[in-house]
C-alpha cells in the first residue's frame, strides 16, 4: 500500500476470511495495486453490537469496495460487495425480485409479480423453524391438511349403535366435522403451501 493518506474507495478482492479473532474480519487484495494484500478489514453490517445483529462475511473471490478510516491505509473497512460479469447476481434475469442466497443454495425469495399479490419463497434442503427450547415442532403446509382431512373424513363417517340392543347407526355429530372439513382450505393450504 502506498504511504500517506488514502482517501477515497477502491476495489478489493477478497483473499481471506480465516480471522483468528472471530470478527467477522476479512483480507483484500487491490488489482489496482499490484495485488498488494491488506490489513484485516472490518466489515460494514446494516446493524450489529454485541453478540447481536446481521452477519454476512465475504466470500473469498467476491469483488468489494474498500474505504479507509481516517484515511489510514492500515485501517481497510469494507462497505459493500460489487456484481460484475465474474461474479454475477443470483437470480439476475429478474430485477423485481429481491433475494438473499447463501452459497450454500438457501435461498429466500421475495417477488411483488404478478401484482396485487406476489409471493415469498424459501428454498432449501432443510428449513426448520423454532428454537432449542420448543416444546413442539412446527408442521406447515400440504401434508397436514391432508392429515387433517383424513382425519375429519374418518370421524364424520365412523358411525356407532344408538342403543345397547342394537338399531340403526349414525355418524357422531356430523355437521361439526363436515364445518371443520370445509375450513380446512382456507385455514392451512393456502396459508402455507410447500412446491416440490
Amino acid at each position: 500500500m502506498q504511504a500517506g493518506k488514502q482517501f477515497g474507495t477502491m476495489i478489493g478482492v477478497v483473499t481471506a476470511r480465516n480471522d483468528k479473532l472471530r470478527l467477522g474480519r476479512v483480507k483484500v487484495r487491490y488489482p489496482t495495486l499490484g495485488d498488494i494484500e491488506s490489513e484485516w478489514a472490518r466489515v460494514l453490517v446494516p446493524y450489529g453490537g454485541g453478540g447481536h445483529g446481521f452477519k454476512a462475511i465475504p466470500e473469498v473471490g467476491d469483488e468489494v469496495v474498500v474505504g479507509f478510516i481516517e484515511g489510514d491505509p492500515k485501517l481497510p473497512i469494507v462497505l459493500g460487495s460489487v456484481y460484475s460479469e465474474k461474479n454475477a447476481p443470483p437470480l439476475q434475469r429478474d430485477n423485481d425480485v429481491r433475494v438473499l442466497e447463501s452459497p450454500g443454495n438457501h435461498r429466500i425469495t421475495l417477488s411483488d409479480a404478478p401484482r396485487p399479490g406476489g409471493k415469498i419463497t424459501l428454498e432449501s434442503g432443510d428449513v426448520r423453524l423454532g428454537g432449542a427450547n420448543a416444546i413442539h415442532r412446527a408442521v406447515l403446509g400440504d401434508m397436514l391438511s391432508q392429515f387433517l382431512t383424513q382425519l375429519l373424513t374418518t370421524l364424520s363417517t365412523h358411525t356407532h349403535t344408538s342403543l345397547p340392543t342394537g338399531g340403526p347407526t349414525t355418524p357422531p355429530v356430523p355437521p361439526v366435522f363436515t364445518a371443520l372439513q370445509a375450513r380446512l382450505p382456507s385455514l392451512l393450504s393456502q396459508i402455507v403451501k410447500i412446491e416440490r
